[in-house]
């Protein structure tokens, strides 16, 4: 036998709350999944408007030295350098650059290991050893990295380093 539940009974309002309980508990992630989206649209077209900046390789100084392109020198960019900003040159592509032959991105010598370096255009000829030549064992990788040159032309080699 079914026992009715008058309206204004405690048992009617409890299970009146739960159902409100529920319907906002259903609001406040539908709230979170719309703001999470917004935030990654946002994410995105600021990762698109500074395509133009070089990549981060380490840290670079904790200090915001620009806030925007307009604090910069003409022709610089307000980058990120891996902690704060400062004004930085473009990256390069090989579309930025006229080459005779064939161009490829590859890593500049610095002072950390192979692969960690910031990139740049190398012309190379049709025939260069390049990373489309190259099989690395399982968990490494192909980079293009600058070599010391010794006797021109001197082009990036590919180098298998760990992934």
């Amino acid at each position: 036998m079914l026992k009715d539940v008058p309206q204004d009974s405690d048992e009617a309002v409890v299970a009146g709350e739960k159902r409100r309980s529920f319907r906002n508990l259903k609001s406040t992630k539908i709230a979170m999944m719309i703001v999470g989206l917004l935030v990654a649209l946002a994410s995105l077209a600021s990762t698109l408007e500074a395509a133009e900046c070089p990549i981060p390789w380490g840290w670079g100084l904790c200090v915001e030295l620009c806030s925007s392109d307009a604090d910069c020198s003409e022709g610089l960019l307000c980058c990120s350098n891996g902690c704060g900003h400062q004004c930085m040159a473009p990256q390069l592509t090989c579309s930025d650059v006229e080459c005779p032959e064939d161009c490829v991105m590859g890593h500049v010598i610095c002072d950390l290991p192979p692969g960690f370096c910031p990139l740049m255009p190398f012309c190379v000829p049709y025939d260069a050893f390049t990373c489309e030549d190259v099989t690395c064992e399982p968990g490494e990788t192909c980079v293009m990295q600058e070599v010391v040159c010794v006797t021109e032309p001197c082009y990036p080699v590919p180098e298998c380093i760990p992934e």
